[in-house]
């Protein structure tokens, strides 16, 4: 894990599409196991809507839009 330790944490709905909402999280701990997985402890930050997804180099990427907790 080099560089970034932030990402973005969507579920899938129940019909296998991005959920409408997500999570910006940050990696804290990362263990790289041997048979070349991961084990990541994450917290969580800033919540976010997904506008738009798409594939790129083997990722869901996505255009979103910050939501403002009260």
């Amino acid at each position: 894990m080099e560089g970034n330790h932030w990402m973005g944490m969507a579920i899938l709905d129940s019909t296998g599409s991005l959920a409408e909402f997500a999570c910006e999280v940050e990696i804290t701990e990362c263990e790289r196991l041997p048979d070349g997985h991961f084990y990541i402890k994450i917290e969580s930050c800033w919540r976010f809507r997904i506008i738009r997804s798409w594939d790129q180099d083997g990722y869901h990427v996505a255009e979103v839009e910050w939501i403002q907790d009260i």
